[in-house]
């Protein structure tokens, strides 16, 4: 027995030891490792160039989340702190003096006002009649007295009108162009023609025209010779436009 105990002590060499102490080192040295391991690889200069500006923005707002990290947590350790003691109230005032009896004031009653003097009555004046409706009966007469006249001088017009038209058809009638041939033929019937007298009472010729055929020819020229064989005409009461209807036919 004591001849395999002592040959199990010999088999730990040198090499064992240099094992242990090789794997005592590395489990010192594994965090560091482990460490750079996770770090990374530095990001290539070119990328930092050309992305300058996205990195800048990025630090900056990563420096303004720390500081205002940093306020929130300073905000925090002063609300953890104890407060401090309230403020001592104000002390009451002293309490006032009771008011010293005061005799009521004396009630005053003002004097009743003297009566005014009556002024004596006066005489109501008559009512005067207001200067708009002396106008207004005014304007109307004269409007009535101005429509009056407007028809007296119409119907007197009219009157003048008529008398010539009488005249007028009377010298037509004289003058009537009724030839023999178409006398004798038995032709009838009545042409319109329609002419303007100048105030002196000739015709302006350009005006004198059939309006209204008698369906014969001849008679048509007829009647139109009768009308220049009746001018001149008594002067117009003013120049005035007509239509005359010749009539052709035998008498009953």
């Amino acid at each position: 027995m004591p001849e395999k105990k002592a040959r199990g002590r010999s088999r730990f060499t040198i090499y064992h030891g240099l094992a242990a102490s090789f794997a005592l080192h590395c489990a010192l040295a594994l965090p560091f490792v482990l460490e750079e391991l996770a770090a990374g690889p530095d990001e290539p200069e070119i990328l930092v160039v050309e992305l300058q500006g996205v990195v800048a923005e990025t630090q900056t707002e990563q420096k303004t989340l720390q500081e205002t990290k940093g306020a929130a947590e300073q905000d925090a350790a002063d609300a953890g702190r104890p407060a401090q003691a309230a403020a001592a109230p104000p002390e009451p005032p002293p309490p006032e003096d009771p008011p010293k009896d005061v005799p009521p004031p004396e009630e005053t009653f003002p004097e009743p006002p003297a009566p005014a003097p009556t002024p004596p009555p006066t005489e109501a004046a008559p009512p005067q009649p207001s200067p708009g409706a002396g106008a207004n009966t005014s304007a109307g007469a004269e409007e009535r007295s101005a429509a009056q006249r407007i028809r007296t001088e119409r119907d007197a017009e009219l009157d003048r009108l008529k008398a010539y038209v009488k005249l007028l058809t009377k010298k037509v009638q004289a003058h009537l162009a009724y030839p023999d041939e178409e006398r004798q033929a038995g032709l009838q019937g009545a042409a319109t023609v329609s002419f303007t007298i100048l105030p002196g009472g000739a015709i302006r010729p350009e005006s004198l025209k059939i309006i209204s055929t008698s369906g014969q020819p001849k008679l048509d020229a007829s009647a139109l010779k009768t009308i220049r064989l009746s001018a001149p005409f008594d002067p117009p009461p003013r120049e005035m436009t007509v239509a005359v209807a010749v009539a052709f036919g035998r008498r009953r």
